[in-house]
């Protein structure tokens, strides 16, 4: 077990596969010592930054929150990966048509980039 969360010795590849071999064990691992696969204790909880007004451009209003170690902070002192979502909001106001002229239209799009993981290869 020393080795499996420590994974800061060149061996990523090890634990990359022995998780996706056999994810109950690589998990039962961690639970069984209270931990979490990145070392932290389960109460404890990645650093979370907020940057609004992300995107200047084509958008009313965005943010990118990243969850976990920011690595462009140069003061950042935790070890892990981070996760960065960006969220945007656009409007576009156009007018009902004559048949249902109290109705309106809202549409939600979703992106994910295909580095988001191997179930967003668009």
């Amino acid at each position: 077990m020393t080795s499996v969360h420590n994974a800061q010795d060149g061996r990523e590849w090890i634990l990359d596969a022995y998780s996706a071999l056999e994810p109950k064990n690589y998990l039962g691992e961690f639970t069984s010592n209270n931990v979490r696969p990145d070392g932290r204790p389960f109460h404890t909880s990645r650093p979370i930054t907020i940057l609004t007004s992300f995107l200047q451009r084509n958008s009313y209003g965005s943010a990118m929150v990243t969850f976990g170690n920011d690595n462009n902070a140069s003061n950042s002192n935790t070890t892990g990966s981070s996760t960065r979502v960006i969220a945007a909001c656009t409007l576009l106001v156009g007018h009902p048509g004559p048949s249902t002229p109290t109705h309106g239209d809202i549409d939600v799009s979703v992106s994910a980039s295909p580095l988001s993981g191997p179930r967003f290869d668009i």
